[in-house]
């Protein structure tokens, strides 16, 4: 399991990386990303966000080049990838970036958290 933190100053965003990986429009975490189905020969990133503090911005999530969606705090998207090298990028005007080599048949999760005003 790899740990990834990465924060920026000023409505930065933290990264954990837990294992996983996805591309569906965002649902509330109330819902089942469980029952996100893993197409043959893909893996799954599932990315979630939970803030310690309520942030209302929503936080933009590029996977592999394409846009995913945005993140509201309490909300997950699913993104399907090819795999081999995998890049996740959240933020608009500050970036956070994660880069893993993912694999076919396995789901990775990522933890997004907004955080006002932290530098790491």
């Amino acid at each position: 399991m790899n740990r990834l933190r990465a924060g920026m100053s000023a409505g930065g965003v933290l990264l954990l990386a837990l294992c996983g990986a996805f591309s569906a429009p965002p649902a509330h975490a109330q819902q089942d990303p469980r029952r996100a189905v893993l197409p043959s020969g893909k893996a799954l990133v599932i990315v979630f966000r939970s803030d310690r503090e309520p942030r209302a911005a929503q936080v933009p999530v590029v996977v592999n080049a394409q846009p995913a969606g945005d993140l509201a705090d309490g909300t997950f998207l699913a993104a399907a990838v090819d795999p081999g090298p995998t890049f996740l990028r959240a933020g608009d005007r500050v970036l956070t970036s994660l880069r893993f080599e993912a694999a076919a048949g396995q789901s990775y999760f990522v933890h997004l958290e907004a955080v006002h005003g932290i530098m790491v």
